[in-house]
């Protein structure tokens, strides 16, 4: 049974996890590897691993000047994840709520604050949470 909660409507239902195993990118195993790797370390594989399927240096990208726009918008999609609201996560980033909504719109991660809607109630559903019905 999948476990439904009663939320606001600013509630999240980002998870970059939950993204990836979708699309079949990630499983349990490759969420390990990662993990052992600092954030410097996952960064230069990624750059190195461009640079082996294409077998040329990527000369004339601005990687420098676009490497802070990169970190803001990972640590913006991590703070989607773990908060239950735009306010929480606004706060969770030190920023005043109506920045918070400018930076949404400007990395066009406002999807993430859309929950479904069944009848006149806003539910997100969420395999993750254990229930009764759904523990085996």
């Amino acid at each position: 049974m999948i476990y439904q909660r009663k939320i606001n409507k600013n509630y999240n239902i980002y998870s970059t996890i939950r993204d990836l195993r979708n699309q079949n990118k990630s499983n349990d195993y490759f969420e390990i590897m990662v993990s052992n790797l600092s954030l410097e370390e996952l960064i230069a594989l990624k750059l190195e691993l461009v640079y082996k399927s294409i077998g040329v240096p990527l000369y004339g990208l601005p990687l420098w000047q676009s490497m802070p726009n990169l970190c803001r918008e990972a640590l913006l999609k991590y703070s989607i994840s773990i908060t239950r609201s735009k306010t929480e996560a606004a706060r969770y980033l030190g920023l005043q709520y109506g920045r918070f909504k400018k930076i949404l719109k400007k990395y066009n991660l406002e999807h993430c604050y859309q929950p479904t809607e069944k009848g006149d109630e806003t539910y997100v559903t969420n395999n993750r949470i254990p229930t009764k019905e759904n523990i085996s």
